[in-house]
């Protein structure tokens, strides 16, 4: 098991995607390992500032990206 760095007591903490961080807005808008090729795809860069995610759009994308990768394998919505 993957210990946070933040909340080493508590691994439900975690990313719930990556499990490598702790699951903050944060993390999942600008840092999570998984949605790098989304972030790559709308910003250009895996690392986008954060002041560039006042296009609500984008975060909506990076939101469905986030939830996509937390969908049990070959099950899709409804």
């Amino acid at each position: 098991m993957v210990m946070s760095k933040f909340h080493p007591w508590c691994p439900a903490a975690l990313c719930l995607v990556c499990r490598e961080e702790a699951d903050t807005p944060e993390h999942v808008l600008l840092h999570c390992p998984c949605l790098a090729g989304k972030r790559l795809r709308l910003f250009g860069t895996i690392h986008p500032d954060a002041t560039r995610l006042r296009d609500g759009g984008a975060v909506a994308a990076l939101a469905r990206g986030f939830l996509r990768h937390r969908e049990p394998a070959g099950y899709g919505r409804p």
